[in-house]
């Protein structure tokens, strides 16, 4: 990155750090979250909030990364600069393919069922959303909204705590990634913010 290296180091249960060992000041270690969902990976760092890259597997040493610089309607992918990052020597490798175990305490479902006003004359239209985070960095959504589309998709996703709150980290195929403050409002309701309105969600037992 502007000819100064990068080190990160990712873990299975959602984690990693990076940092740069040659910038004084830039050594790091720096924390952050991340998802991967296919050839797409989601980060959030506090410095940089969320980005999204994909990347192809050069070798078992070497992948070829490349950032998301906008996601359009439809799912397009804008694609910015690729570089290739390769594994340090003597560093653990996960040769089991375990797969990534998220551990926080939104895990389960979740339904929204409630009226919501619409811009621009903010009429209010019922909306019916079952959702599901999974351990495995997968949320499983079904919706349903009066008088238009009804559907079930798969999203790549994570918790991650900036210090101050709790952000739900989300890739959408078709929307790009986001990052949105969650938070609980009782022992079995919490608030999901969506497009800047906060949705108080219930839990299914």
């Amino acid at each position: 990155m502007d000819n100064a290296k990068m080190v990160s180091e990712f873990k299975t249960d959602g984690t990693f750090t990076c940092g740069f060992p040659e910038v004084p000041g830039y050594e790091g270690p720096f924390n952050g979250g991340y998802v991967v969902t296919g050839d797409i990976m989601v980060t959030y760092l506090d410095f940089e909030g969320v980005a999204g890259y994909t990347f192809k597997v050069a070798d078992n040493n070497t992948i070829d990364v490349t950032e998301i610089n906008e996601v359009k309607e439809g799912g397009e992918q804008v694609l910015g600069n690729t570089s290739p990052f390769t594994r340090v020597a003597g560093s653990s490798v996960n040769k089991e393919d375990k797969p990534i175990v998220l551990s926080h305490p939104y895990l389960g479902k979740w339904k929204f069922d409630s009226d919501v006003p619409i811009p621009p004359d903010n009429s209010l239209v019922h909306y019916l959303v079952v959702f599901e985070m999974r351990a495995d960095g997968i949320m499983t959504v079904d919706y349903d909204v009066a008088g238009g589309p009804k559907g079930k998709e798969t999203e790549g996703y994570f918790i991650y705590n900036d210090g101050t709150r709790d952000l739900l980290v989300l890739f959408e195929e078709d929307a790009g990634f986001s990052a949105e403050p969650i938070s609980f409002a009782s022992k079995d309701t919490i608030i999901v913010t969506y497009e800047r309105m906060p949705l108080p969600c219930i839990r299914i037992p």
